[in-house]
């Protein structure tokens, strides 16, 4: 009879065991299931989702084979898509320079604007009828766009921009100032924004002095006050160093 009752606890022990085996095990499988869902939200952070596509456009300067300024208008396009960053000038798909300097300014607007590009397709059209526009002239102004379409806001129609854009979003340099300048304001721009380290600037001295007990410590720095041409031209002309510089004057 005892033989039995022991028999009949070690079955009563042994399924207890099982089912906690199957507890343990369903736990875990739980846990694990879990665990991926929020791995893959994780994998989400900085990118968005597109309600259609969205597009802007913006006044863009160069110059034509006989040295004239001229302007165009770029047209930058974001859509769901898989990282691509096209270009096409007139119609015509650009050379690889061009693409570089466009994917460049793509991805500097994505660092800007905290986006991460992986799920998008950056598409620029331009249209001018100069031939000798070419992409690090026009990666400022690709960067510019790109970046309010990626925070949804709205740029100054008014404000036109040159000079290549560099990878840690600082802006290099550009030519043919004063002929930029002079279609731009030919396009209704009230506004031409430069790099900081174009040709043809004067720079004026500045004394700024301040007291502090009893004595006076100053301090001289070089400004640059215009670009040589500039008094004959009914538009203002302004120098940024990076790409943060110039989106706070564009951001209406």
């Amino acid at each position: 009879m005892k033989k039995a009752e022991d028999r009949g606890s070690k079955a009563v022990l042994f399924g207890i065991f099982l089912v906690s085996l199957l507890i343990i095990f369903g736990f875990g499988v739980f846990v694990g299931i879990d665990f991926s869902f929020n791995q893959e939200e994780n994998n989400n952070l900085g990118k968005i989702n597109l309600l259609g596509d969205k597009e802007t456009k913006i006044n863009i300067v160069a110059v034509d084979d006989n040295g004239n300024g001229v302007s165009g208008l770029l047209t930058t396009q974001v859509r769901e898509g898989t990282g691509l960053v096209l270009v096409n000038i007139n119609d015509v798909l650009a050379d690889y320079n061009t693409q570089f300097s466009a994917r460049t300014a793509a991805s500097v607007a994505g660092a800007y604007a905290g986006v991460d590009l992986s799920n998008l397709d950056v598409i620029y059209s331009i249209e001018t009828p100069a031939q000798l526009i070419s992409g690090p002239s026009a990666g400022s102004a690709m960067a510019v766009t790109t970046a309010s379409l990626l925070q949804d806001k709205e740029i100054n129609p008014n404000i036109v921009i040159t000079g290549s854009v560099l990878e840690n979003g600082d802006l290099g340099g550009a030519g043919a100032v004063i002929e930029k300048a002079k279609a731009a304001q030919e396009a209704g721009a009230t506004l031409f924004l430069v790099p900081n380290n174009v040709e043809g600037l004067s720079y004026q001295e500045e004394k700024s002095c301040e007291h502090y007990d009893g004595n006076e410590y100053c301090r001289v720095t070089y400004k640059a006050s215009k670009i040589n041409g500039e008094e004959n031209l009914d538009i203002k002309i302004k120098q940024v160093g990076n790409i943060n510089e110039a989106m706070e004057i564009f951001y209406l």
